[in-house]
């Protein structure tokens, strides 16, 4: 086996480790969350905790809006994971974005 042969085997070894679609729906499952993280740190600096910042989302009917804005990061994991051929990776972080989608529906709809 020739040296670039043996590089295309250790690349396609690679990929075949990540592509499997628990990956994707762990992936789907946490992005969300750290978005949420990130946003609230970068909006608010410190002036509401954590916890705080959610009460306060529920409170005034704004967490749907949050979680639909936080499910749109897997938009873009999605996209670049169908870009690099991850299909089994790309299908999990789809099904995470449809329970995301599901639990919207249900916070928007359902408790009010």
């Amino acid at each position: 086996m020739s040296i670039q042969e043996n590089a295309i085997y250790r690349r396609a070894q690679r990929k075949a480790k990540i592509d499997k679609p628990a990956i994707g729906i762990l992936i789907g499952l946490i992005l969300p969350i750290i978005t949420a993280i990130i946003f609230h740190k970068f909006a608010y600096k410190g002036s509401l905790s954590l916890l705080d910042f959610f009460a306060a989302l529920v409170s005034i009917d704004s967490a749907s809006t949050l979680i639909a804005v936080c499910a749109l990061s897997n938009l873009i994991v999605f996209l670049i994971t169908y870009h690099l051929y991850l299909n089994r990776l790309s299908r999990g972080i789809m099904a995470a974005t449809l329970i995301y989608a599901a639990v919207l529906l249900i916070v928007k709809y359902a408790i009010q």
